[in-house]
């Protein structure tokens, strides 16, 4: 079946999501609801909550991806070049329910369905770059429901900072403002630029490096600042400009168990909030954003600490034994080890 004969897909619109729109319109005969039906499977939704799995947005390269594809007879080439996820951290398939409401609205609108952007689905994309507007996060609802969902909620975006479980406390976070949409938006599209270039500068030098090496120190980083909390640890240092409260994760006792579960089970304002100090510590920010955003961090009752003294908070959530292995694991990054120089300093205070 050629492309041509079905719906185009939308920029960084998901696999299923272009499947389930092809399916569910009148004037297209190639692909039906039955077609996709196992998709949706319980056996099938269960398989996808696995932490490792890539999930329904992108497993058009796993077995059964495949065989759907070969069974409608589409180019299994072109289907993975259109589909396929940036190299990028992905949330787990439980937490790929944030979205932005105002694509929403537009998909319903324009194309009478809704339809899910892959960018939703990334770690470091907690704003819609087209709408400037921290995503919206969908809470009790089924996952193959979650389009509609989405547009039904009518959720307003912007004004939750935190997860909307009852054990969360509903309070305003840092308060929505353009430069809060332009600052986050600043490191969000530094982080995808990373994705395009083989090297780049440092900010703020002339020191040029691979950008897979920033890459990977952007992901550890990150994953640090999201370190979810348990009975034992305090979370990571994103929740200093929250007051929502921290869930606590049981049975998460080791830290390398904590650092790959924070981000990936994240919700948007959390991982906004990482991305903002990411860009303190990275230096991102020129002089004249860096007091935008301090002046719109303390109107919400919050601070940003310096690069030493985050460095110091993030031992917070670590026994002696563990701050360790953390700082090892900051200066195994080679070069950009001794960008963040002072960052690892703080977060060695407890060792000297």
């Amino acid at each position: 079946m050629k492309f041509s004969n079905l719906l185009h897909p939308i920029y960084d619109e998901t696999f299923p999501s272009w499947l389930t729109r092809c399916a569910l319109n009148p004037k297209i005969s190639g692909i039906s609801e039955r077609d996709i039906a196992d998709w949706y499977s319980l056996d099938f939704q269960k398989r996808i909550f696995l932490s490792n799995a890539l999930g329904m947005e992108f497993d058009f390269n796993e077995s059964r991806g495949l065989e759907l594809a070969s069974e409608l007879q589409l180019d299994i080439y072109v289907t993975q070049k259109l589909f396929k996820p940036l190299p990028t951290p992905l949330l787990t398939p439980q937490h790929r329910v944030a979205y932005c409401h105002l694509c929403i609205r537009s998909d319903v609108s324009q194309k009478r369905y809704p339809s899910w952007r892959k960018s939703w689905c990334y770690v470091t994309h907690p704003y819609c770059s087209v709408h400037r507007c921290l995503l919206s996060y969908i809470d009790r609802c089924e996952i193959i429901d979650k389009q509609w969902g989405a547009y039904v909620s009518n959720a307003i975006g912007d004004y939750v900072p935190g997860r909307l479980k009852s054990c969360y406390k509903r309070k305003p976070g840092i308060f929505p403002r353009d430069s809060r949409a332009w600052l986050t938006l600043r490191v969000q599209k530094w982080i995808e630029m990373l994705h395009k270039r083989d090297s780049c500068a440092l900010p703020g030098t002339n020191i040029v490096v691979e950008t897979s090496k920033i890459i990977t120190a952007v992901d550890l980083i990150i994953r640090i600042f999201l370190i979810p909390r348990t009975r034992r640890y305090s979370s990571g240092v994103a929740s200093l400009l929250s007051d929502a409260y921290t869930t606590i994760v049981h049975h998460k006792n080791h830290l390398s168990e904590r650092i790959e579960y924070g981000a990936p089970n994240s919700v948007p304002y959390e991982r906004m909030c990482a991305l903002l100090l990411l860009g303190v510590i990275f230096k991102i920010f020129s002089q004249k954003e860096l007091s935008l955003l301090h002046r719109l961090v303390s109107l919400s009752e919050f601070n940003i600490p310096d690069f030493r003294v985050l460095g110091k908070l993030i031992t917070g959530c670590v026994d002696i034994h563990e701050n360790e292995m953390l700082v090892s694991l900051l200066n195994n990054l080679g070069e950009i080890s001794l960008f963040l120089r002072e960052f690892i300093e703080g977060a060695s205070w407890k060792l000297a």
